[in-house]
């Protein structure tokens, strides 16, 4: 743990890691820690409400709903009476900075230590987010919004150059910085002696509150980052963090039109991250020599981020305990269950506050598919109308002719009111079609894939 320096920093006599060294000064910082740091609440604390949300989702009981929107609601009445940045700690009578002098910062897993933003604004994000599945309502992402915001304005312009000195090991490979370009870092860290550990933005969390609003302030966030960032958000950079995120800049720019080569760049990135990661089992066969606690994640070779994104138009389900959510999911209707039949491929190429653009391919040679195609990862968007594209008269053609004429398209539009469709997909067929969508119409539930009713699409 030293990377990250001390949990506390207040305690006299010790200043520096190497101050632990001493019997003594070790005891002093265990008391502590189990003093402050193991009693009270913490802002991490609000991934737990993904637990009650889950289960309100299964029978929609009102105590379970209840429970989370007044444990946020605490939360944002201690983020309102600071300034309207959420604090990290709570002590035993529910008064903020209790253990710590009255300071907002130094709770464990806190804006002191060891990560900071990446573990306060998952907790309120993760918060939001399910109070929103809750209440169906997105006018409450202030709680989430106020760090990036916090941080943004505290944070500093600096070279490539200047940025891989200060930025952690993992950064560099990620964002791969040109020397000379512009670059702002952020503080990730709030303690004594004020903001420190810049890094870039983590990515993930303003795309979050711009898939979850559609508002025009959280995409201008966005590019307001990008404008800064110091790289081009249109590459692919071959990674794979343990978060299994972090392509959220070439997957934006192509949900804005500005990428569109991402989805064949992006898989075969994620090939990639496969074929690498079997051949470190192989080549580690009975573990690693140090016992790494993180060897089981660096190994794991199901990689998800791609697929997520580009089959369901949504984020990878944040890291320390988001929900998995979508803008739409897919079931196999002739298996009455969730997930694309044998055979089919999905792409949502468009997202936008009012609907979503799909295409199905079926490669199967022989055999019709039948997708169930479900607006919202939990029912709770209505599709209210379904434009898809037709093959006009023209193709193939006559067997005489050598020129092969291109598809000629047209479209048709059904209205609907439901949050499923079912498409037929004859053998070796696609279809293209736009979703118009009314985001949040129903109430949001864990849903079996029985059968709904059926429009063939040919």
């Amino acid at each position: 743990m030293k990377p990250y320096g001390l949990p506390l920093d207040d305690l006299e006599g010790i200043e520096e890691w190497d101050d632990l060294a001493t019997d003594e000064n070790a005891r002093r910082m265990g008391d502590a820690i189990q003093e402050r740091l193991g009693r009270g609440d913490t802002a991490a604390n609000l991934s737990s409400t993904s637990l009650v949300t889950n289960a309100w989702l299964y029978d929609h009981d009102h105590e379970f709903a209840a429970w989370v929107l007044e444990y946020v609601a605490a939360w944002r009445e201690r983020a309102e009476s600071n300034g309207g940045l959420i604090p990290d700690n709570v002590g035993p009578s529910g008064a903020v900075g209790e253990l710590h002098d009255g300071r907002w910062y130094g709770g464990h897993y806190g804006w002191a230590w060891p990560h900071g933003l990446p573990t306060v604004e998952t907790g309120a994000l993760v918060a939001v987010i399910n109070e929103s599945i809750i209440t169906g309502r997105t006018d409450q992402l202030d709680l989430a919004r106020a760090p990036l915001d916090t941080v943004i304005a505290e944070g500093i312009v600096t070279t490539g150059a200047e940025a891989a000195k200060k930025m952690g090991w993992g950064w560099v490979q990620k964002v791969g910085l040109e020397e000379d370009a512009p670059i702002q870092l952020v503080p990730y860290r709030h303690n004594t002696s004020g903001w420190f550990d810049f890094n870039p933005v983590q990515l993930s969390f303003p795309v979050w509150l711009w898939w979850l609003s559609n508002e025009a302030s959280d995409l201008h966030r966005l590019e307001s980052i990008e404008a800064e960032s110091g790289f081009d958000w249109r590459a692919t950079r071959w990674f794979h963090d343990k978060e299994e995120q972090g392509h959220e800049a070439p997957w934006v720019s192509y949900l804005l039109g500005r990428n569109p080569g991402y989805p064949e760049d992006a898989l075969e990135m994620a090939l990639g991250q496969v074929t690498r990661r079997l051949a470190m089992m192989r080549a580690t066969p009975y573990g690693p020599s140090d016992d790494d606690i993180h060897w089981w994640q660096r190994l794991n070779p199901v990689a998800t981020e791609v697929l997520t994104q580009l089959t369901t138009g949504a984020p990878p389900a944040l890291y320390n305990g988001g929900l998995s959510v979508a803008r739409v999911v897919f079931g196999d209707a002739a298996a009455a269950r969730p997930g694309l039949p044998a055979d089919v491929a999905a792409l949502v190429s468009e997202v936008d506050a009012h609907g979503v653009r799909l295409e199905l391919v079926n490669l199967s040679e022989h055999q019709p598919r039948e997708v169930i195609v479900q607006a919202g990862g939990f029912g709770e968007d209505r599709i209210d109308a379904v434009t898809y594209d037709e093959l006009i008269d023209g193709y193939p053609g006559s067997a005489r002719d050598y020129l092969i004429p291109q598809p000629s398209l047209g479209s048709t539009t059904l209205t609907a009111s439901t949050s499923r469709i079912t498409v037929v997909l004859p053998p070796l067929s696609a279809i293209g079609m736009r979703l118009d969508i009314t985001r949040r119409a129903y109430a949001p539930a864990h849903r079996s894939f029985s059968r709904p009713n059926t429009w063939s699409t040919y």
